[in-house]
């Protein structure tokens, strides 16, 4: 048995709501990976909650590998992910947000497969067959057995209209297969559709302009602890020995230190262990487990005592799982140079092309890692720092017009440069001269 259908105005809120939701989401650099009906909770004033983040991917401008491709339910599944592309974008929840509105619509599922390949034909049905000229690379995909289907075997439907020449041109436009030229979240918020209701406007940031917003995690000025540099080098040992990631790493500690700063470490042995077990769930393709930790920890703690420490963890931390690293500031900031000067200046020979590229995010993490091991700590946030090691380090002359297109004042950076520069270039684990 059917719903009662939706009225038209309520529909356009919900998909309003929706998609703002979205937006802040993947301006936190998180897509919801599982958006459908069901995970759309609605209150009695109409008032949307997304739930059910368990599919959730974080996609921070340092995660240069691939993603998982088991997200989004059957019916929402956009066909990029079907294709089993491991870079997709925050647009796969676009095109579930599309299928969403259709199914308030026709009260039905518009796109119904039995299984990845019946789901992938099921959405030709609608929108043909992608080729390299309408979807450049889609042949090098690892699914591209699918664009084998015969064309003559496969019927055709149309999408339904909505009698609403505007709102098929919002839909047209975010159910594309090609996800270059599908709408983003800020596009679809910025058509006319919406105009009758839209708040604010809803610009389409860049990776750079997300972390300027998000600038809000210090590099925390710790209190002597006595037992904190045992506590860091035990994380770095065990880190050492399951090959964890520098993001691991730094994540751990910073996890640490805000619980010190907070005076809430009661018995900084737990607090390390259950920071690293938090770490390592972010950072790390595969965690440390909990057994491991106990047993590097030699039996000091128990599993019990480490969930409850977790959740006491995210509690006091404001659940903000993920803290952005110097790392991520670094990849923003080089994208964004890249992006903007290449075509207008000589940083080419710089960051122009990923190995010298690379160089600089690990001279970056090798100046981090001499900030941890010697427990020197600055008031300085992570952008501002990242700013200024870059500045300092690698003597690109356009860094202020950069930082002027950012609407940052150098004189800002000025005390971080100072700090900086008042580092001798021996204390870096790498020899940054030969790759700037």
């Amino acid at each position: 048995m059917k719903a009662s259908p939706i009225s038209p105005d309520l529909a356009k809120r919900i998909l309003y709501q929706i998609l703002v939701g979205l937006y802040y989401a993947n301006n936190r650099f998180v897509i919801h990976g599982d958006l459908k009906p069901q995970n759309i909770l609605v209150d009695k004033d109409d008032n949307i909650v997304i739930a059910d983040w368990g599919h959730a991917v974080i996609n921070t401008p340092s995660r240069k590998h691939g993603k998982t491709t088991q997200v989004q339910t059957l019916f929402y599944r956009a066909p990029e992910v079907l294709l089993h592309d491991s870079q997709y974008t925050y647009k796969i929840d676009v095109w579930s947000a599309a299928l969403v509105y259709y199914e308030m619509m026709i009260q039905d599922i518009l796109i119904p497969g039995d299984s990845d390949i019946g789901q992938f034909i099921e959405i030709v049905r609608f929108f043909g067959i992608p080729t390299e000229e309408t979807w450049p690379g889609v042949s090098s995909l690892p699914n591209h057995a699918y664009l084998k289907i015969p064309r003559a075997a496969v019927s055709t439907k149309e999408v339904p209209t909505t009698g609403d020449p505007i709102l098929d041109d919002l839909l047209s436009h975010m159910l594309v297969l090609n996800p270059a030229n599908r709408f983003s979240v800020s596009d679809a918020l910025s058509h006319r559709f919406f105009d009758d209701i839209r708040t604010h406007n809803f610009p389409d940031l860049s990776d750079l302009e997300k972390l300027v917003k998000l600038n809000r995690v210090p590099v925390i000025k710790v209190p002597f602890v006595r037992t904190r540099s045992p506590m860091i080098a035990w994380i770095g040992e065990v880190c050492k020995v399951f090959q964890s990631k520098n993001t691991t790493y730094f994540i751990a500690v910073q996890y640490l230190d805000m619980m010190i700063s907070k005076d809430k470490s009661k018995n900084p042995i737990l607090t390390a262990v259950a920071s690293l077990f938090l770490a390592s769930i972010i950072g790390d393709p595969f965690p440390i487990s909990i057994s491991q930790l106990i047993t590097f920890s030699e039996g000091a703690v128990e599993e019990a005592q480490i969930c409850e420490e977790c959740r006491f963890i995210l509690n006091e931390l404001n659940h903000d799982i993920y803290c952005l690293t110097l790392v991520d500031y670094t990849y923003g900031l080089l994208e964004h140079i890249k992006d903007t000067y290449d075509e207008t200046s000589n940083i080419l020979p710089v960051i122009g092309d990923h190995a010298p590229r690379c160089a600089v995010i690990e001279l970056i993490v090798s100046f981090l890692h001499v900030l941890i091991k010697d427990s020197i700590y600055v008031n300085f946030d992570l952008l501002t720092l990242s700013l200024a090691v870059i500045h300092t380090l690698s003597n690109i002359n356009e860094m202020p017009s950069i930082l002027e297109n950012l609407h940052i004042d150098i004189s800002s950076i000025k005390d971080a440069m100072d700090f900086v520069a008042s580092f001798k270039k021996d204390q870096l684990t790498i020899d940054y001269s030969s790759v700037l």
